[in-house]
């Protein structure tokens, strides 16, 4: 069966990589995979993995009838749900690792693996609406129970959180890392199934998503060949570029002012400027004074 998933993931591998291919170029590409048995891949065995591709990772890989080449025809929808490319590039970097020992020695990988054990229970209370009972520390060091409606996860800068709503009134995020314990409470909670956890923080950057407040317009001025970098890898979805004065270019965003708003901001040191709102402005002033003051001799 292990084998059968590794050839699997070698088809979408192939095929993503080649982006239109026929079968006879993926029997030439399979007969110098390190998974080659000396066995030439078969028809029958290409479209068994084409059904189970489909049946277990929801990946089609369809036929172009005019040429007869076969490509990932739901790519689009792969690349526009998050977690689903995440899967995505995941079974890709797996394919990648295995194709030579070696590499586990030579890539070096951020530790996300705090707090996982987890993730299967509070996945299962998110499906089935089960409401949990939580001890964990908070950002002050105190610890805190009570009990928590989950309504989805994120990993941000390499920390899983859990979203959801706190003594069933307040929406907050809590890192799975800082969870001491979980129990079910009993009791459960009515589950929507066209919630989107996506839409719900859409506004904000990071996980923090303040009850009544709504998003504002913000605007960073950003210098130099960082506009370029915006362009490709914009700071949030919403970014708008106004304009080009050659030293600096304009982006506007649709966003709630937090203080982890100010960190991200903070984290890209001279490249940007904050220019509207002045509030958020102030707030980041604010921060690099009391930075100032750590480092005062």
């Amino acid at each position: 069966m292990n084998n059968i998933y590794n050839r699997c993931i070698w088809l979408l591998n192939t095929v993503y990589q080649e982006r239109k291919v026929t079968f006879e170029r993926l029997c030439e590409i399979w007969k110098h995979h390190f998974l080659y048995n000396g066995k030439p891949l078969s028809l029958r065995t290409f479209h068994h993995h084409r059904k189970m591709m489909e049946e277990n990772f929801d990946i089609v890989i369809a036929c172009d009838r005019k040429d007869y080449t076969y490509y990932i025809q739901n790519m689009d929808e792969i690349l526009g749900d998050s977690c689903r490319n995440w899967l995505f590039n995941s079974r890709i970097i797996d394919v990648a690792l295995k194709s030579s020992m070696c590499l586990f020695h030579r890539i070096v990988l951020p530790d996300m693996s705090r707090g996982i054990q987890y993730l299967p229970d509070i996945s299962e209370c998110i499906s089935e609406g089960h409401e949990l009972y939580i001890f964990y520390t908070n950002d002050r060091g105190n610890e805190v129970e009570g009990r928590f409606q989950p309504e989805g996860l994120k990993l941000f800068r390499n920390r899983w959180y859990m979203l959801g709503y706190r003594n069933g009134s307040e929406f907050c995020a809590v890192p799975l890392d800082a969870l001491k314990n979980i129990y079910l409470s009993g009791n459960s909670f009515q589950t929507d199934y066209r919630f989107s956890l996506a839409e719900r923080i859409s506004d904000s950057i990071g996980v923090v998503v303040p009850d009544g407040q709504q998003p504002e317009t913000v605007s960073l001025k950003a210098y130099g060949h960082f506009a370029n970098y915006l362009r490709k890898y914009p700071f949030h979805h919403s970014q708008v570029e106004r304009n080009n004065m050659g030293t600096f270019t304009s982006f506007d965003y649709r966003l709630l002012v937090t203080d982890e708003l100010v960190d991200e901001i903070l984290a890209l040191g001279d490249k940007v400027e904050i220019t509207y709102p002045e509030k958020l402005r102030m707030k980041l002033l604010q921060k690099i004074g009391r930075i100032r003051s750590r480092y005062a001799m």
